[in-house]
């Protein structure tokens, strides 16, 4: 008798932990944007609340739904069959899925069984760029000698302009006039300038200081385009505010 008891017992744990099936996991800010949640003594990815988690099924009906608490956690207990679709929203708009690894695939995530690891990894915004819509620069080749003509160096060589600017809607009718392409012809605005031609002449390659707020550029040999005062070899500093007193 106690034999079949404890067979019984066995086989109604069995039934109870299949009937209690559950999966979770953890939404977290990925600062370094490796796809892992890292929580270290020196660094620690924290938790993102507020996130709306929905499991369906493979026909398409909610099997479960929940958000992810201060700490970023989630459990979905009562899913009791697989496969299921997981879906993550309702993240702020500035905020977006961070990139795939060990800890992180997408927002929308495939299950084939019970699990704790499933996770959802996001980079906001705010954590690199202080506005959503940040200056860009680069850099443009203008024929003839900036040095030498007065016309070629009177262009502007490196523009500066807001990330959500539009764009021209005609390029080569654009390039013919030359005088204010950026804005003349589509809807963009005029991009500032950063640097005439007759500063830095032709460049190539360009990088950002954040201390300075310096735009560093390097002369570049190019066909047709002529070099900056000084010369081949030249690196040149550009100021982010369009002040024009590259050096």
């Amino acid at each position: 008798m106690k034999k079949v008891l404890s067979i019984y017992f066995i086989a109604m744990i069995f039934v109870c932990n299949n009937s209690i099936a559950q999966i979770s996991g953890t939404v977290f800010r990925d600062f370094n944007a490796n796809g892992i949640k890292e929580n270290i003594t020196d660094f620690d990815e924290n938790g993102m609340a507020g996130v709306t988690v929905i499991a369906y099924s493979s026909s398409g009906a909610i099997v479960g739904t929940t958000t992810s608490s201060a700490t970023g956690s989630w459990s979905l207990p009562a899913v009791t069959s697989f496969p299921v679709r997981v879906e993550f929203s309702g993240y702020p708009t500035d905020t977006y899925s961070g990139p795939n690894g060990t800890s992180n695939t997408s927002s929308v995530q495939f299950i084939s069984a019970t699990s704790t690891s499933v996770n959802f990894g996001l980079q906001v915004g705010e954590c690199y760029m202080s506005t959503l819509n940040p200056q860009v620069a680069t850099t443009l080749f203008r024929s003839g000698d900036p040095i030498l003509n007065a016309t070629a160096g009177s262009r502007n060589a490196v523009p500066i302009f807001n990330f959500n600017n539009g764009s021209i809607t005609s390029f080569t009718s654009a390039l013919a006039s030359d005088v204010n392409w950026w804005g003349s012809v589509g809807t963009a605005p005029t991009p500032t300038v950063g640097a005439l031609a007759s500063q830095v002449g032709s460049c190539w390659g360009i990088a950002h200081h954040k201390g300075t707020r310096n735009i560093i550029t390097s002369s570049f040999l190019r066909r047709h385009v002529g070099l900056g005062p000084n010369g081949l070899g030249a690196i040149y500093k550009v100021p982010d505010n369009g002040s024009s007193t590259a050096s």
